[in-house]
């Protein structure tokens, strides 16, 4: 637990450290594993009216939904928060129904992300790990990647919670974009800023906004290209070198559809307004022949999301209270020989809510 805590409050390494700190963690390495189920063909360019801006709003964030899942792309982008600016690249495709990606640090230590439909690896070379899912709906939305952001959207549902408005255009990457306003309705979120490709909808920039409208977080490109094809050899993933940590993701990820609240070994007793239960992960690592098991569920509000994490404690200290990194809060306590992280880019008093009302209950998840 003291390398966790270490992590949490030292100087980020690389993008996916800024994301998720505490990756030395085996319990805490892990990709969530939803996509967008609806295929658009994003061909005709955007407009709005400022007479009919609710619901162009609503509309183009759809658009922008399926364009990140089905367009063929490929170009660099940077995630600043605070004073530090991270960069990667990113290769995208739709090829025969299903995404391919990889995603590669240009700063830090090289981390990759490979895609291929509903099989994920993330390659860790400092912590000599990678992570690997074999989930039909995975694909790298912890990562601050366009994929990323936009698959966890649910537009029908945030539109409870946030003024969604548009803007002026304006112009990222050297291409034209509209800007799209989420503003909360709440104390309990944070707002969003999008600027949305105007000739595909494509998202090209995407800020993270305070209640003072600073923007704390942000990824934006700068430079993307639209390639009719890319070639097979840059989804390959390797296997993992000798001597790396191999931590499979639950292949089940549980949407919220299959989960019966009774079966949850934990559940939040009272849930802020408007955030309700995506998924429950088992999870599970193994180093060297030790195998440890862990616990993760998902809130969201349609576009936020809040993860917690339940492990058992070991003999490092104990991390309790909140945390800070970046536009992350987190919020630690221990329960029942329990450590319980909850982590979200909401603000602080929502982390506390979660971490607050889990309990545990007295019956374990069935097993899968």
């Amino acid at each position: 637990m003291e390398s966790l805590r270490k992590a949490l409050i030292s100087k980020p390494r690389g993008w996916l450290a800024v994301k998720w700190p505490w990756l030395a963690r085996p319990f805490l390495n892990k990709a969530r594993a939803r996509i967008c189920v609806t295929v658009m063909a994003i061909v005709l360019p955007i407009s709005a009216s400022a007479n009919n801006a609710e619901f162009s709003a609503a509309e183009l964030m759809q658009k922008m939904s399926d364009a990140v899942r089905v367009l063929n792309y490929q170009g660099s982008f940077i995630y600043q928060h605070r004073d530090q600016i991270e960069a990667s690249s990113i290769s995208h495709r739709f090829d025969q129904g299903s995404e391919q990606e990889r995603i590669v640090s240009l700063t830090g230590d090289g981390r990759e992300v490979i895609r291929n439909g509903g099989h994920t690896r993330c390659y860790m070379p400092a912590q000599k790990t990678v992570l690997i899912s074999n989930a039909a709906t995975t694909h790298s939305s912890d990562y601050k990647s366009p994929t990323g952001l936009a698959a966890q959207w649910d537009v029908g549902l945030l539109q409870k919670w946030y003024q969604l408005k548009v803007h002026d255009a304006d112009r990222v990457a050297g291409r034209s974009c509209q800007i799209i306003k989420l503003i909360p309705k709440d104390r309990h979120r944070y707002g969003y800023q999008l600027c949305v490709d105007s000739d595909n909808a494509m998202l090209l920039d995407a800020g993270l906004i305070n209640r003072k409208g600073e923007t704390i977080e942000r990824m934006m490109f700068t430079d993307i290209q639209y390639p009719e094809a890319l070639a097979d050899a840059l989804f390959v993933q390797p296997e993992p070198a000798p001597g790396w940590t191999i931590i499979h993701l639950a292949d089940a990820d549980q949407a919220l559809a299959p989960i019966q609240k009774s079966r949850l070994s934990w559940q939040v007793q009272s849930v802020p307004p408007g955030f309700a239960l995506h998924s429950r992960k088992p999870m599970s690592a193994r180093n060297n022949g030790h195998a440890s098991e862990s616990e993760q569920l998902v809130y969201s509000d349609g576009i936020a999301s809040v993860s917690i994490f339940i492990e058992s404690v070991d003999r490092s200290p104990e991390i309790v209270g909140p945390i800070r990194m970046g536009a992350m809060h987190g919020y630690g306590r221990v329960q029942s020989g329990q450590q319980i992280m909850v982590v979200g880019d909401v603000p602080a008093g929502t982390v506390q809510w979660f971490a607050e009302e889990l309990e545990r209950t007295s019956q374990r998840p069935a097993a899968q």
